[in-house]
């Protein structure tokens, strides 16, 4: 007769048949290692194949991208000079016979405007280079004209480099000569426009103001080596304009007057 009761549970055996949670198998932990082992292999296997694939991807796109990245550069450069030429036909070249007198008006605040600007402090040209009554002579103000448009070409953003470097070795050397020769020395003087050797000893105009104030011993620079500031010339420019846009006016007036007539109809009375 058994002396255990029904109430107390039957005792476990220290090795489950099944390998169960309490007692594994023999064996079952070697199992795992060897499974863990096989999934690290898998993942470096994984990890050998991406970089091959990686590599061999960017061998094969490496010429495509190099031929991308050129097709953009050179579609950039295209943009700029598109750009430039927009730019440039927003500054046509200035055909000064043809200016209305509302066009000169514009054209002439615009060269005086550079001149006294960027001309004049930049390029410390003086009164020699620059005669005072520079805007009373056509041909002079005709040179400064394309001088002026030809900066304004050679420093837009889409410009070419060597465009500026022209600008400053060739065409402004080459205009400011001109300037010089079409101007005579022995008629145009600082503060003196056509007058001889003796109009110019009878009227001895008064030097100007000096620009700056002078050190005991120093002297001031001579009329032709000071620097052409618009006090020298503004009032030869002043004159200039007014007598140029009322000549154009008064030729615009002609021309409006003429047209009717010219085209077979009688002009208004």
């Amino acid at each position: 007769m058994s002396t255990s009761t029904p109430s107390d549970p039957p005792e476990r055996p220290r090795t489950a048949p099944d390998g169960g949670p309490y007692n594994p198998a023999p064996g079952a932990e070697a199992t795992v290692l060897a499974e863990v082992r096989h999934l690290r292999d898998r993942v470096e296997r994984v990890h050998r194949l991406h970089t091959e694939l990686a590599s061999s991807v960017a061998e094969e796109l490496a010429p495509v991208l190099a031929e991308m990245r050129q097709d953009l550069t050179d579609q950039q450069t295209q943009l700029r000079r598109v750009l430039g030429r927009l730019d440039a036909e927003r500054t046509p070249p200035v055909n000064w016979p043809a200016l209305t007198a509302e066009q000169a008006a514009e054209q002439w605040d615009l060269l005086g405007g550079w001149i006294a600007e960027v001309l004049m402090p930049w390029y410390e040209v003086t009164r020699e280079q620059l005669p005072d009554c520079w805007a009373l002579h056509r041909p002079a103000v005709v040179e400064l004209s394309w001088l002026r448009l030809t900066y304004v070409h050679a420093n837009l953003p889409a410009a070419e480099p060597y465009l500026a470097a022209d600008w400053h070795a060739r065409w402004r050397p080459a205009a400011m000569a001109r300037v010089r020769a079409v101007i005579s020395p022995r008629l145009c003087r600082p503060g003196e426009h056509l007058l001889t050797e003796e109009e110019s000893r009878q009227r001895r105009p008064a030097p100007p103001p000096p620009t700056q104030p002078w050190e005991p011993g120093e002297r001031e620079p001579l009329p032709d080596q000071q620097l052409a500031e618009p006090r020298h010339w503004w009032a030869f420019y002043q004159q200039a304009v007014h007598t140029d846009l009322a000549w154009r006016r008064e030729r615009d007036q002609r021309t409006a007057t003429a047209t009717p007539h010219a085209e077979g109809t009688s002009p208004p009375s």
